[in-house]
């Protein structure tokens, strides 16, 4: 079906035409949530669904996202074909983590969630974006360098059960033309500008699987394997990422605090705004403190040591996320199982929403508790057992305030 180009293009049309459906209700249904299925389905569906999608799918939705593909078509009426600059590459992470801020903060702030218009106006700015970029530079260049939503599912696809690996033997002693980098006279390569032998983790791989197609030897190969792998077997799985893994940890606590019917009487649109840009630099300086005081003053391995340690994080805060999510599934919230108490009249009564958001936190922690174990034996981490209790006992303090 990869080989015939069955996938990912008619799947890519039908997530075209529900996209266009969005931005057609956005700016000429009804501006009421409930009264607009483009909103409601984006909202309450969609979001929802893209949350669960990183650990079943990792970066699947990348490979039939159309965000992409309006500039792709834009390229057929002017292309410019720009050499992409170094100061692009050399700072696409604080690229990304600002973005992602800007897209999360303006969406509470402005209630878009409630508001058709305002999704439609926000969804219009970042195709336009993607638009321009892909029109001015090669290949897939907003999703490479530029998109907040691919690498936010990047990162959560640490933790997905599927990879797109390529078999190191035949890589190297078999191809002579790189055709999954380079591309054929058919089909160009790669669209993440990577060499399919030296992926080695889910970060940049959108799972459009070109390169499947591409190989003549059929070294890539999508596999299943267990959770969390990128994790468990990269020491390093890059230095600058920890100021992303910071904002997912503190984006669904800030979110879930602002919509509490309980705080909303004195948490403003201000306060939030404070909370919002501040907690992530606070929660890294717990976990970046929690190192200083255990591993003693020497900075340089402070420093190295808070990026490795940071990553066992990722199941905790993907778990936090779609917890937080699965309270905007239509219905779920309003789901009560009642059972008899150990066979007595007695009725016992219980959320399947909090039910089931207790599940996923508790798995969650568990996934990052397994990680941290396995990472210390892996690598032959020889930190004292009181520096791994702290760290364990930071996930946990996170896991509480979200019950």
């Amino acid at each position: 079906m990869v080989k015939k180009g069955w996938f990912p293009r008619p799947i890519l049309y039908i997530s075209s035409l529900f996209v266009a459906m969005i931005f057609y209700f956005a700016f000429f249904g009804k501006n009421k949530f409930a009264a607009n299925p483009g909103t409601l389905f984006a909202w309450s569906l969609w979001w929802p669904f893209f949350m669960f999608s990183f650990f079943f799918f990792g970066k699947l939705w990348c490979g039939i996202c159309p965000i992409n593909e309006y500039g792709i078509v834009l390229r057929k009426i002017k292309f410019f074909n720009l050499k992409i600059p170094a100061f692009i590459k050399n700072n696409t992470h604080y690229f990304i983590t600002i973005g992602f801020l800007l897209i999360i903060w303006s969406e509470e702030i402005f209630v878009m969630r409630h508001n058709a218009y305002r999704t439609g106006i926000l969804m219009a700015i970042i195709f336009s974006l993607a638009a321009l970029i892909n029109v001015l530079f090669p290949r897939h260049t907003w999703c490479r360098y530029m998109c907040p939503l691919g690498w936010w599912a990047g990162f959560f696809s640490f933790f997905s059960i599927v990879e797109l690996r390529s078999n190191h033997n035949i890589c190297a002693n078999k191809c002579k033309t790189h055709d999954c980098f380079k591309g054929n006279e058919k089909i160009e390569g790669c669209p993440m500008f990577l060499h399919a032998q030296f992926i080695n983790n889910n970060l940049l791989c959108k799972l459009c699987l070109r390169c499947v197609r591409l190989c003549p030897n059929d070294s890539p190969q999508l596999n299943i394997r267990l959770p969390g792998w990128d994790i468990a077997s990269n020491e390093n799985l890059g230095n600058k990422n920890s100021l992303l893994i910071m904002v997912l940890l503190s984006i669904p606590y800030t979110i879930a605090m602002f919509e509490s019917e309980s705080l909303m009487s004195y948490y403003s649109f201000s306060n939030f705004t404070i909370l919002y840009w501040v907690l992530p630099v606070v929660m890294g300086f717990i976990i970046w403190a929690d190192n200083y005081i255990f591993l003693g003053s020497d900075k340089k391995n402070n420093i190295q040591k808070f990026f490795n340690i940071i990553n066992v994080y990722i199941p905790l805060a993907l778990a936090a996320n779609v917890s937080h999510q699965l309270s905007y599934i239509p219905i779920f919230p309003k789901i009560n199982i009642n059972s008899n108490l150990l066979g007595t009249d007695q009725i016992f009564s219980f959320s399947l929403l909090n039910l089931t958001q207790t599940i996923t936190l508790l798995s969650g922690l568990a996934f990052s508790f397994f990680l941290m174990r396995h990472r210390a034996l892996r690598f032959k981490e020889k930190q004292s057992i009181f520096y791994y209790l702290s760290h364990q006992i930071i996930l946990f303090v996170y896991f509480l305030s979200f019950l």
